[in-house]
């Protein structure tokens, strides 16, 4: 009764639609997660963390054009938040938009320079351009920032492969097989632990 009366109570304000939007987002309910952000936004636009979350949907969506202005829109109420920058960084890589994508991640970093995903998405950038030596210079401090990330030594091994070092490329080539392997495990144990009855 009592939650029953705070969400009616919470029903018009952004943070209640916010919060909706998010749940939706975590189930992949991309349309209902977009319709709630909109009427959060029409009730009111300058709320922290609305238009990044709006990007985020719109970028689900396959609407760039509007996950890119709803991420800027975020900027410009938070300059400060890496995570816009790094979302932009993302979207232009996906568009193949380099000299953007480049600038956004480096926006990133310039705010939070220990941020692991910003620095593989610049990684990942200068691999797919062929810049091994730009590649390994942000390769590096990423697997130090993220050592468990696959990703990470899986791009840094190719790289070392490229750059001629080939025995540390295979043994950053073999940690991130060996990552995957750990995860692919563990999400098997989980999934059948799911399975298991429930004596309850």
């Amino acid at each position: 009764k009592t939650l029953a009366r705070m969400l009616q109570i919470g029903a018009d304000t952004p943070e209640y639609h916010l919060i909706l939007a998010k749940a939706y987002l975590n189930r992949e309910e991309n349309d209902k997660a977009i319709a709630e952000l909109d009427q959060a936004s029409a009730l009111t636009p300058r709320v922290p963390f609305l238009h990044f979350n709006s990007g985020m949907a719109y970028m689900r969506a396959g609407d760039n054009e509007r996950a890119e202005s709803e991420f800027r829109h975020d900027i410009a109420i938070e300059p400060d938040l890496p995570d816009n920058y790094e979302q932009l960084g993302l979207l232009y890589q996906r568009t193949q938009r380099d000299a953007d994508a480049e600038k956004a991640f480096r926006d990133a970093l310039r705010i939070d320079k220990n941020r692991a995903t910003a620095l593989l998405g610049l990684t990942k950038l200068y691999l797919q351009q062929k810049k091994y030596k730009e590649a390994l210079l942000t390769a590096d401090p990423a697997v130090k920032l993220a050592p468990e990330s696959q990703s990470a030594h899986f791009m840094r091994g190719q790289i070392l492969v490229h750059l001629g070092r080939n025995e540390e490329g295979r043994a950053e080539l073999a940690a991130a097989q060996k990552l995957l392997n750990s995860n692919l495990a563990k999400d098997r144990a989980a999934r059948e632990e799911d399975r298991l009855p429930n004596p309850e």
